[in-house]
Formats: structure tokens, sequence, C-alpha cells
């Protein structure tokens, strides 16, 4: 098993809304979100390498800058994982 903390987008099949989620599994994830397994589509968020502030180069998640429903797909910004758990973490 890996215990590797994970970042999913999980789409309700019904009404679309969504949800990010941090998580060990994309079980786990549908429940945050609130929803049953066979009631959301999960996508698992790969990291991409991209330049840093500090002229390094990491692996980066996209993420929502504000993380309201009707803004979802805009403002979006490349973080570390660690930033992004810790900014997800304090909006669910």
């Amino acid at each position: 098993m890996n215990d590797e903390l994970k970042i999913y987008e999980v789409t309700n099949r019904d009404t679309g809304e969504r949800h990010l989620a941090v998580s060990y599994n994309a079980q786990d994830a549908c429940k945050q979100a609130g929803w049953l397994m066979g009631d959301c589509f999960i996508v698992e968020q790969k990291p991409t390498r991209k330049p840093t502030p500090d002229g390094e180069t990491g692996l980066l998640y996209k993420v929502p800058c504000r993380l309201s429903k009707k803004d979802y797909h805009s403002n979006r910004k490349w973080i570390p994982l660690e930033q992004a758990i810790e900014e997800l973490g304090t909006h669910h």
C-alpha cells in the first residue's frame, strides 16, 4: 500500500459538481466530497515539473487560488504538494 498523500479531483456524475481532496486513496477522496465511489469520477492530479520562484525546478500541482464552486476553473496556480495539502486542508 502506498502511504503517500495525493490530490484528487472528484466530480459528481449527476450534478457535475467538483471537489479537490487530499487523501491517500480515491475512495477516501469521494468520502471527503460527501459522495459514494460509484457516484463520481476521480482523477489523481499529477505534478508537473516547473521552475520555482527560487530558480530551481520542482514538481508542482495546479490548484485553484480560490476554492469557491463558482470560480473553480479560474485563478489557478502551481504550488508544491506540501503547500497544496496545507491550503486545501484549510478549506475542507
